[in-house]
């Protein structure tokens, strides 16, 4: 819906699990030198500044990345680690755009400029988009939908710095409808939408239904929240038989909200297709999330 936008939720442990999960896919795809297609069905505007009123009106990151920053920060995985390296990208060009010193900025060492950045002092947190298109490397693609006037407009600017990312104000639906199958035939979508409309649960199961039947190679990983009336439970239903009748593997991973009784009461990824050693990934990062 074009009443949405994210950035009154951004960087909560919702986003944080769903760019964990983006990080370790793309890192999987990364690993072969052959180019891969990703294609954001409901992209938002690629970067949120979480001083802006928006985003402090519920600040929902206080309990999500800047409740982890620290954890993050330290940790020995290679995926949080360059989890933390991207934050940690934006945020230095964020503090450049803003002092006009560049010299300033990168005549820090890296460790200098690390401790620099802090969960009382993180400026800006990257969306889905941007952190997709940071990943790209020669050769791959980026497509980023988004309807919303104000949010693609954001997302355009976000985007223009890296080549290979293309950002279309377009229906996320029909975009991947017209996209698939992709010329290039390694990568995947990631769909995530507001879900305030009660149908798109099943927009969703019918979107990937027919998108798998074009593009079985592609990796689907949908995001969905999870709600005391349980709307999930028949798309994560649907989407685990699109995958046994795809032949592929099917991954649901839910982390609920310590002390949340209602609104949302947790956050779920699902992803049909799921890339060998990822869920094992993500099992060891959601340990170290936990111990925090």
């Amino acid at each position: 819906m074009l009443s949405y936008q994210h950035i009154y939720h951004a960087g909560n442990m919702a986003d944080v699990q769903k760019h964990l999960w983006l990080l370790t896919v793309l890192e999987y795809l990364g690993r072969k030198d052959k180019p891969y297609i990703w294609i954001d069905t409901h992209a938002g505007r690629g970067a949120y500044d979480l001083s802006a009123p928006e985003a402090a009106k519920l600040a929902e990151y206080k309990s999500g990345i800047a409740a982890v920053l620290e954890k993050v920060k330290g940790a020995e995985h290679p995926v949080l680690k360059l989890y933390y390296g991207k934050i940690l990208e934006l945020n230095t060009q964020n503090v450049i755009a803003r002092s006009g010193s560049d010299e300033a900025i990168h005549g820090l060492p890296q460790s200098l400029r690390s401790l620099a950045m802090t969960s009382d002092n993180l400026g800006i947190y990257p969306g889905s988009s941007l952190l997709a298109a940071q990943m790209l490397r020669s050769g791959d693609r980026l497509f980023s939908f988004d309807l919303h006037p104000k949010e693609f407009e954001f997302l355009r600017q976000n985007l223009k710095p890296y080549k290979g990312a293309d950002a279309r104000k377009e229906d996320g639906y029909g975009a991947l409808k017209s996209l698939v199958p992709p010329q290039i035939r390694r990568g995947g979508v990631l769909i995530d939408p507001s879900y305030e409309i009660k149908d798109e649960y099943g927009q969703v199961a019918r979107a990937v239904q027919d998108a798998v039947k074009k593009w079985p190679q592609g990796v689907y990983m949908i995001w969905y929240p999870i709600l005391n009336a349980g709307r999930h439970a028949a798309l994560c239903a649907a989407l685990a038989d699109i995958a046994q009748s795809a032949g592929v593997d099917f991954t649901r991973d839910e982390w609920m909200f310590e002390g949340a009784e209602r609104g949302m009461l947790g956050s779920g990824m699902a992803i049909v297709n799921t890339p060998y050693s990822c869920g094992d990934t993500m099992a060891a990062i959601k340990n170290v999330i936990d111990s925090v």
